[in-house]
């Protein structure tokens, strides 16, 4: 497992906009920067597979001189897969490029400025296709959480599908956290559902969802506050932080499960990356590639590049909480 800074490679960028636009990257997506603080990226081929675990013990009894009976491992299916690809690029023309190599005029400033302000919106678009990539298309996007975990098919290599319905804990098509009833069920849901998840470390939701879950918090007495890695403050529920997530990368209108389905409900992801656990493949964190002259035209390019794909080792490490309205 490792960080965003030790996969990225910014070789090809003397000009250390490819370093800024890293911090930029965790700086502008919460759920990027929490995954970068616990580690969740893993290093791994465009072309990667692996052999999942899926064991399970029985306590068995033994007399004295007896023997247990003994259980044959079997090699399971190799889960294969491949990186996603997912960039950007500009193209200005080499009279531009002049004006800002020579610093002439404020066309320097205007170029920092103006990628600045298009990789934030690449990040903010990113993370919304780390939960809702389709795993499909030409060229395919990458398959996002809620693709993976959407309750129907189960996770690659195992049987659960890793996702809870909230409305077993309420009486209509949905659980309703609205009222005040309903806010006592969702505290009693997620203090169950954390106990599901093998060492949660993230509530990842969104941003209407987050104040709605540190309201419930204090009310129960179990807020709380922390710091990241990067020395940004940190709301908790019964000590494990709350990671808010543009209100367009988990949205309140997904559909609940009445007869004709409403879009008014909302997930939320109770995650816990770590080595064999969860993480998101790379082979490339973020790649970054400075201006320079393209044959045969009269102009220069610019290139940023993630080249990942999620995966999930250990079931326990992953659970979607779906049906909520907030």
């Amino acid at each position: 497992m490792a960080r965003l800074r030790d996969v990225s490679t910014l070789m090809e960028s003397p000009s250390g906009r490819g370093r800024a636009a890293l911090g930029y990257f965790v700086q502008e997506s919460p759920f990027v920067r929490w995954l970068d603080a616990n580690s969740g990226f893993e290093l791994d081929a465009t072309q990667y597979d692996y052999l999942p675990a899926n064991g399970s013990s029985t306590v068995q009894t033994r007399g004295i001189g007896d023997s247990y009976t003994e259980n044959a491992l079997n090699v399971g299916n190799r889960i294969s897969g491949q990186l996603y690809l997912h960039g950007d690029a500009v193209v200005v023309d080499i009279t531009h490029l002049a004006d800002k190599n020579l610093g002439l005029r404020d066309v320097d400033a205007w170029f920092e400025k103006e990628l600045k302000r298009r990789f934030r919106s690449f990040a903010r678009g990113y993370e919304g296709l780390l939960f809702n990539g389709s795993g499909s298309g030409t060229p395919p996007r990458i398959k996002g959480l809620k693709t993976i975990l959407d309750g129907t098919n189960p996770i690659p290599g195992f049987t659960e599908t890793r996702v809870m319905n909230a409305k077993d804990w309420d009486t209509g098509d949905h659980l309703d956290a609205t009222t005040d009833g309903g806010k006592k069920k969702l505290y009693e849901l997620l203090m169950y559902a954390l106990g599901e998840v093998d060492t949660p470390r993230g509530i990842i939701c969104n941003r209407k969802t987050y104040a709605r879950l540190q309201m419930i918090a204090r009310e129960y007495h179990i807020w709380g506050i922390d710091q990241d890695a990067f020395g940004q403050p940190v709301q908790t529920f019964a000590g494990v932080p709350i990671v808010p997530v543009l209100d367009t990368t988990i949205t309140t209108t997904e559909p609940n499960d009445a007869a004709t389905p409403q879009n008014v409900t909302t997930s939320i992801y109770i995650l816990s990356p770590g080595e064999m656990r969860f993480s998101l493949l790379t082979n490339s964190g973020l790649y970054w590639k400075d201006f320079d002259h393209t044959d045969d035209a009269e102009q220069g390019k610019e290139v940023w590049e993630i080249r990942a794909a999620w995966k999930i080792e250990a079931p326990e490490a992953v659970l979607r909480i779906r049906n909520i309205k907030v």
